[in-house]
């Protein structure tokens, strides 16, 4: 086997992968969609049913609409650059950040409250949070979101010197996150124009973008610097540059920083570039591989650098297991949701890593021998916790940003509340449905002409997400970030679809 047969098997067994993993995907949001209840109150989702035939016509309108246009462009050259229209779209998408931002005037609860509270007390030389059973004792991953708030907190002046900063820093990462989605499908289309059309089209329309703009958390930061090192790593990869590989090395570790979870985009960017560097050995695959190695150490390096010396040995983080375990409850319609098993065990085992750990493994054996016993059950369950969690296209955004500060104005009280919501959850409905059903044909399509790994890039890590949410607590906010980096691989996967269409139509 030489190196190229190696890389050509890699690619046909992801395909293969991917394809099942659409096909499911496709299949659920077919028959179903879980949303949130009307006042917004729980984060949990519940199902209702979907009209088949109204998702089909959906389906070819948007086939029909597309290769209408399709037809005119081709007999019509338009002079205007597709490239200029991304930019102004780009900057309108970062002015509509902005508004919203100042419009919806939302606040923070919960977890996003305490990691705000706990870095303005780092800033003032208070580290009590880390001492053992405090919340960063039990949640040491939210050190590096933590440091990147002290340090806005940090800069001078007026509105950026409080966690409005963040959400207008989030406003600015959602058009890094549009913008480098545009280059990606430049990337893997091949500068498709109708591709890179669509795109645009796709990615200003996803309303859990704009949604999740408010949220004083990582996903919209770190979602789009994952966005931006999979554009630099496909431009490496086309020809290598000194200064992208300095661009990628910064933003991966800034986004490990943001968002732990980002490590199953690192791991799949690792993979493209290990197999790329067997099957054709030089300096771009070396490269990559190292600048993404010095971007994981150098995310831990900041984070042991500054707060080593004030975590008391006593203090220890939350075993992954108990949130493995806390994901096979079934207390409520979606499964394995998130019901404080956790932090009970946990507090009720003095915060002993050892302790918590056997509890949550005799907890964990009891539910696979349940499933065992009644496979029907396994099935039910398992059904549940992937289609409450990839199956709701709003992705729990106004659940999540549901506290305003005054009081939310008329127009945010009717897309909150009002008759503006159900418009919206509709479209998104079929919003996704497409996106899955796009991504499906492509795989199906580009199966014979695919054959390099980059081209996979971000579908490998989506995957990899898939299996996260599998085993980990559930929650449809933790598919976010996957669902926000289909898009582009949904755009270029409308396109094929629609050339195919086309000619069969003309045979």
């Amino acid at each position: 086997m030489n190196r190229t047969q190696l890389e050509n098997i890699a690619v046909k067994s992801f395909n293969i992968l991917a394809i099942v993993l659409f096909g499911i995907l496709f299949w659920l949001s077919f028959t179903e969609t879980w949303v949130n209840d009307w006042d917004l109150v729980s984060e949990q989702v519940f199902p209702i049913k979907d009209s088949v035939l109204i998702n089909i016509l959906g389906i070819v309108t948007i086939l029909v609409l597309v290769s209408l246009f399709y037809q005119v462009a081709k007999r019509r050259k338009c002079s205007i650059s597709v490239d200029a229209i991304a930019i102004f779209f780009t900057v309108m998408v970062l002015i509509c950040g902005i508004v919203w931002v100042v419009v919806c005037n939302a606040g923070i609860q919960a977890d996003q409250l305490l990691v705000y509270n706990y870095a303005q007390s780092f800033n003032k030389g208070d580290f009590s949070g880390l001492q053992k059973g405090n919340y960063l004792g039990m949640y040491p991953q939210q050190l590096g979101l933590i440091t990147i708030i002290r340090a806005l907190l940090n800069l001078p002046g007026g509105l950026i010197n409080s966690y409005r900063g963040f959400q207008f820093l989030n406003a600015l990462m959602s058009a890094v996150a549009y913008y480098s989605g545009y280059r990606i499908v430049k990337n893997i289309s091949k500068d498709n124009s109708l591709a890179e059309t669509l795109y645009l089209l796709l990615m200003t329309l996803c309303v859990p973008l704009y949604g999740y703009i408010p949220f004083v958390y990582g996903e919209v930061g770190s979602t789009a610097l994952v966005m931006f090192v999979a554009w630099m790593l496909l431009d490496i990869l086309n020809q290598f540059s000194w200064m992208k590989m300095v661009f990628m090395t910064g933003a991966m570790c800034v986004a490990i920083l943001y968002r732990e979870n980002t490590l199953i985009f690192f791991i799949g960017f690792l993979i493209v570039a290990v197999i790329k560097l067997v099957s054709k050995p030089g300096n771009q695959g070396a490269s990559i591989v190292c600048s993404l190695l010095v971007a994981f150490l150098l995310s831990r390096l900041i984070i042991y650098c500054t707060y080593a010396e004030h975590i008391p040995e006593d203090s220890h983080g939350m075993p992954a297991i108990l949130h493995i375990t806390m994901g096979t409850n079934d207390d409520s319609a979606a499964a394995g949701w998130h019901n404080w098993y956790n932090q009970t065990v946990f507090r009720e085992s003095d915060y002993d890593v050892a302790i918590a750990t056997e509890i949550a493994k005799k907890d964990l054996d009891i539910f696979f021998q349940k499933c065992k016993k009644s496979p029907s059950y396994a099935v039910d369950f398992y059904y549940r916790k992937l289609s409450s969690q990839w199956n709701a296209p709003m992705y729990q955004c106004m659940a999540m940003t549901n506290v305003f500060n005054g009081g939310p104005n008329n127009v945010v009280t009717n897309i909150y509340y009002g008759d503006f919501r159900k418009p919206i959850e509709g479209m998104m409905n079929l919003y996704q449905l497409v996106v899955y059903g796009a991504i499906l044909g492509l795989l199906f399509l580009s199966r014979k002409k695919w054959m390099a790994i980059e081209n996979y890039l971000l579908l490998i890590g989506v995957f990899g997400g898939f299996l996260f949410t599998l085993i980990w607590e559930a929650k449809a906010r933790y598919v976010f970030p996957y669902f926000v980096v289909m898009v582009p691989y949904a755009a270029v996967g409308i396109c094929q679809c629609v050339k195919c269409l086309n000619g069969r139509w003309k045979k």
